[in-house]
């Protein structure tokens, strides 16, 4: 048996990846396809998910509680290289840290990329970027209110802003909120800080939100890669998803009737 450099976990023998971490597996099978694509695991149009290497174990404490990953459906399979070859193409595949390595997840989280959900959800020191995410893809919808009725209108250069501190505070509070839920929905007990790393990047396809009426319908992308992401982390079933997704909208649809004339009243009186 081999052992991830990174992390220490042990894994199977032949495997290219850890299944915990995701780091290349010195002497694993598909080393040279990492290398060449900036850390994934292809080979021909075969990709190993992390942790589905034949022979390998989870250890609930090394993987988080996570169990292991799902198969992938045969379209994500054909999706996820494509969000690689944006990113790469853009000059973020290989980023870090930072903005650069914030855009990549986003743009591979769009693609279905399920590496990014697991990942993030185990990286207790990416909560930063992950809300980081969130300000970046409300940002054009924000910037659209701004030019359509920012001049149109007294108040609009405060309405947009209140609009996207809403969508940003809402989005982090429902998530909050739903974390608790996720033990007695989904069977799988996820902390706040993991269902906010590992859903944040997810909603890339709301940064064409601008254009009209099509930017809407584009934007419910987000929800197939939400819940790819949430597949990938649970290893749900498809009908607890779908339960799971018409309560978070609830929670959301209620944290904006809640928290709207808090923010209103808070306008008028600084007025």
């Amino acid at each position: 048996m081999a052992f991830c450099a990174q992390c220490g976990t042990q894994v199977a023998d032949g495997a290219a990846f850890c299944g915990v971490c995701g780091s290349p597996i010195a002497g694993g099978s598909g080393g040279s396809a990492a290398g060449s694509a900036g850390g994934s695991n292809w080979s021909g149009n075969t990709y190993s998910q992390p942790g589905a290497d034949a022979g390998y174990a989870y250890a609930s404490g090394a993987t988080g509680g996570l169990p292991p990953s799902p198969p992938m459906w045969d379209f994500q399979k054909n999706l996820v290289p494509k969000g690689e070859q944006i990113a790469a193409s853009i000059g973020v595949a290989n980023a870090k840290s930072g903005i650069g390595a914030v855009f990549g997840r986003i743009i591979r989280s769009t693609f279905l990329d399920p590496r990014i959900a697991r990942e993030q959800a185990l990286d207790e020191g990416g909560t930063m970027d992950a809300v980081m995410a969130l300000v970046i893809v409300n940002l054009p919808a924000m910037l659209f209110t701004l030019l359509t009725f920012g001049f149109a209108f007294r108040f609009g250069v405060v309405t947009a802003l209140l609009t996207f501190v809403l969508s940003v505070g809402v989005g982090i509070a429902s998530m909050f909120v739903m974390a608790f839920l996720t033990k007695p929905i989904l069977g799988v007990a996820l902390s706040f800080g993991q269902l906010l790393r590992a859903t944040a990047y997810t909603q890339g396809a709301r940064l064409l939100s601008f254009i009209p009426v099509i930017g809407a319908l584009i934007g419910l992308w987000s929800i197939v890669a939400w819940f790819a992401a949430m597949r990938e982390i649970t290893a749900a079933e498809t009908g607890k998803l779908i339960v799971f997704i018409l309560v978070g909208a609830v929670v959301m649809f209620a944290g904006m009737a809640i928290l709207s004339p808090i923010f209103i009243a808070m306008f008028a009186f600084a007025r």
